[in-house]
């Protein structure tokens, strides 16, 4: 898999504000339908939400991964938000989220793991270049 097909350079959200995660996986999924990837909003929504109750996707060190699978998404997608300010996600570490990588996909398999994984080390690589 492709990193360009997985990124939507359309869906790449620089100086992203949110109140707190809750806020965040809104505004990140109402852009979905803004942008007409989605038409059921509340389903990946729920879906987001389920995946944070059962352990926060705030890995630490400024990053956040939410993620979540749902019928209405044809393609696996990688959202990215920057976060100047920093977002509230419970992480484990206790830092705000400034990197906010939202996975999105019908159904996980292999393939969509190790291009996901390879895209998140794309933009770690560009946020240590001094761009954070």
């Amino acid at each position: 898999m492709k990193l360009t097909e997985l990124i939507q350079f359309d869906l790449i959200q620089f100086n992203f504000s949110a109140s707190d995660k809750k806020d965040a996986l809104n505004k990140l999924t109402g852009m979905l339908v803004e942008k007409g990837i989605i038409e059921n909003r509340d389903e990946f929504l729920q879906a987001l939400f389920d995946r944070e109750a059962m352990s926060t996707t705030g890995v630490g060190d400024g990053i956040a991964i939410p993620h979540a699978k749902a019928s209405c998404f044809k393609k696996a997608m990688i959202i990215y938000a920057k976060s100047n300010d920093g977002v509230e996600w419970e992480s484990f570490d206790g830092q705000a989220a400034k990197h906010i990588y939202d996975l999105c996909t019908s159904q996980w398999s292999r393939r969509t793991s190790q291009g996901t994984s390879y895209a998140i080390y794309c933009f770690d690589e560009f946020r240590s270049e001094g761009s954070t």
